[in-house]
């Protein structure tokens, strides 16, 4: 195949959607992981273009080496890589269950891992260099209650992220992060189409208008292009809003800087828990919390 090929991960999500859209448009050919055969065929639907759906469990060394095996065959190796697969799961810290914990870190920290690992290692083989970009959140660089999981297990990507730049370098591959707010999708719409969570959100940040896949897409296109190349340190893109404040239990929102090439503000998670929490809906000191809160911070994408 003459085209580039691109691997992408929690394809039919629709952040994975976007930038399997975005990587078409843009040329390449694309790999695209789901961790069941359903999902992979949900990520068939609609598209148009050279276009593979894998079956594999990235917590399943074994699965992503046999997908990687066949994205070579199939396509003659990885020149990007989007690492989009995620899980987050809503709930206190202190009740919080060891396979709720676990899963959080097997799949956004390990998991990623593996994929970013065993697609290295094709770039390399290639001898051509290749761009790996880590999908993480704005909840890497903020903490919001009851997702405490997702939070570390995202921030954990930060330095993951950097090791592999630091360490891939001679090998000519890039590793950079993006870090998403809240962004109009299907896991996201049920809560912002509450009475007052939209407006609120559009409220607090600055461009007037939440984020969209699109948006996600653009800064994963760009990163993994030849114009990101000339950077001399990884690229941690992060595309969240509102300047540093303080929340209700004392600790300090760091302060983000919202991407200037795709114009996405859009606010994170943290916002919806303090508007769910001013409305009545959500108490800290509770397991229970609002059914959309709960909606939104239960999926794996």
């Amino acid at each position: 195949m003459t085209r580039p090929l691109a691997v992408v991960s929690g394809a039919a999500g629709d952040l994975g959607r976007a930038i399997t859209s975005r990587f078409l448009a843009d040329g390449y050919a694309v790999v695209a992981l789901e961790r069941t055969e359903k999902l992979c065929a949900a990520a068939r639907t609609g598209v148009s273009g050279p276009f593979l759906a894998l079956a594999a469990d990235q917590t399943d060394r074994a699965q992503v080496e046999d997908a990687l095996t066949t994205a070579v065959e199939w396509g003659g190796g990885p020149s990007a890589v989007a690492a989009n697969a995620g899980y987050a799961k809503y709930g206190p810290i202190l009740t919080m269950l060891a396979n709720t914990w676990n899963r959080h870190i097997d799949v956004n920290l390990t998991g990623t891992f593996y994929l970013c690992q065993v697609s290295a290692q094709r770039i390399a083989d290639r001898r051509q260099g290749g761009s790996l970009t880590i999908l993480g959140s704005s909840l890497a660089l903020a903490h919001s209650d009851q997702v405490g999981g997702y939070c570390v297990s995202k921030a954990a990507l930060l330095p993951l992220m950097r090791t592999f730049a630091a360490e891939l370098g001679d090998d000519k591959i890039r590793a950079n992060a993006v870090l998403p707010g809240v962004v109009e999708a299907e896991m996201t719409r049920s809560l912002l189409d509450e009475n007052g969570i939209r407006e609120d959100l559009i409220d607090h940040t600055p461009c007037g208008r939440l984020g969209t896949p699109d948006d996600i897409a653009e800064a994963v296109a760009y990163l993994a292009s030849p114009a990101a190349s000339g950077s001399p340190e990884p690229l941690c893109v992060s595309m969240a809003g509102k300047p540093s404040t303080t929340n209700p239990n004392g600790c300090t929102r760091t302060a983000r800087t919202p991407s200037s090439r795709t114009g996405y503000r859009g606010l994170d998670i943290v916002k919806l828990v303090d508007s769910e929490r001013k409305r009545g809906a959500l108490d800290p000191r509770r397991s229970s919390p609002n059914r959309k809160v709960q909606e939104l911070c239960s999926s794996e994408y």
